[in-house]
């Protein structure tokens, strides 16, 4: 009888390491940008786009001096980036691009508050050259966000 529980032992023991070595966690594939969630980004992008098509505006107003509608502009169409960037950020890109989105947003923010002061204190020289880098950080956001080819 012991030789006959030893090879039973020895079988049940083999047949845990098969089922072991085969068993497991199924690799998943990366997840990646569907369809679906493109179009999602492209609506919440879309008006995003609209407040940059209207930066020259602000750099006509930086270049002329008019404190008031560089503030009004700032407050106003610019105002509501934030909300609209954090969603986009935190709800609709993947993971992995979540960091980087951030980074680029809180440089375009930055870049805000400095316009913002320099406004303030009408110094139209560093509103003039943080305008340039505020179009430009604005300009490296948008090209990270995922689109379509034709978009």
């Amino acid at each position: 009888m012991k030789p006959l529980r030893s090879l039973f032992m020895l079988l049940l023991v083999m047949v845990a390491v098969t089922l072991t070595a085969c068993g497991g966690n199924v690799a998943k594939a990366p997840p990646t940008y569907t369809p679906e969630k493109i179009a999602a980004i492209e609506r919440a992008i879309a008006p995003v786009e609209e407040v940059h098509d209207r930066m020259p505006e602000l750099g006509k107003y930086v270049a002329t001096q008019d404190w008031n509608n560089v503030k009004s502009f700032l407050h106003g169409p610019l105002g509501g980036l934030r909300p609209a960037l954090g969603y986009l950020d935190r709800r609709l890109l993947l993971k992995k691009d979540q960091a980087e989105a951030t980074a680029r947003a809180d440089a375009l923010f930055a870049d805000i508050e400095q316009l913002d002061s320099a406004a303030s204190e009408q110094v139209g020289t560093i509103a003039q050259e943080v305008y340039g880098k505020t179009v430009a950080d604005f300009n490296a956001y948008l090209e990270f966000i995922p689109r379509t080819p034709d978009a």
